[in-house]
């Protein structure tokens, strides 16, 4: 039952009288360890509120954070005959080629940011991807995950390239996966030829990719260009 550290100090604010007053903050960053209260209760800070972990949950926080490891746990009567070689093959290349997407997933549904699947930590890629922006960066310790979003470009001459406005076209698009041109208009509040002049330097820099028969083919539509 490791004591947690923690750092303390005040800060000058006004209160709900409107007379000076002081603040009392408790600053408690993220352990490497589980801390369990006298009473042997494990919780978890979730948004505002403190979760009281099962069994099995703070079981699951241990092995995540190193505390405890789930393949030394011994099970009475498993033979070396009853294990799948090829099963182990698959954890053993999972363990040592981690997704970064994969990883991040099973956080943040640990933590219910996030569903299991992934799904919003593959829209937080491409989001960023769509921005121009670099791929979120993560640094994973034995007890956490730390996620860094930049906002530089990821190619500055690009960026330089693509008209203003252009960026958001590129998510009315991928938004709605295919968009003729009097949509994307209507969708932008923008003229026709400001919103032709964008698609043009989109479709130049193979962001996007225009699908028709002819430049008056009426079911002409834009479509993120795809390698």
């Amino acid at each position: 039952m490791p004591a947690v550290p923690c750092r303390t100090r005040l800060i000058d604010c006004v209160n709900q009288n409107g007379d000076d007053d002081q603040l009392f903050v408790v600053e408690v960053e993220t352990s490497e360890k589980v801390h369990a209260n006298r009473r042997d209760d494990v919780f978890l800070r979730v948004g505002d509120e403190n979760r009281r972990l099962s069994f099995a949950q703070r079981q699951e926080l241990l092995y995540d954070k190193g505390q405890a490891t789930f393949e030394s746990t011994v099970v009475d009567g498993v033979r070396w005959a009853d294990l799948d070689t090829d099963l182990l093959g698959s954890y053993t290349a999972a363990v040592y080629h981690p997704d970064p997407r994969r990883l991040l997933a099973r956080v943040c549904a640990d933590l219910a940011f996030g569903q299991e699947l992934g799904e919003g930590i593959r829209r937080m890629f491409e989001e960023m991807r769509l921005a121009g922006l670099a791929d979120p960066d993560y640094h994973q310790t034995s007890g956490s995950v730390r996620v860094t979003l930049s906002s530089a470009p990821i190619d500055r001459a690009l960026e330089a390239r693509l008209p203003r406005g252009a960026r958001e076209l590129l998510r009315l698009v991928r938004e709605a996966g295919r968009a003729s041109t009097g949509e994307l208009v209507e969708a932008s509040s923008r003229s026709r030829p400001v919103v032709l002049r964008q698609l043009r330097a989109l479709e130049s820099a193979g962001l996007v990719r225009w699908n028709g028969h002819s430049p008056k083919d009426p079911r002409a539509y834009w479509s993120l260009h795809v390698e």
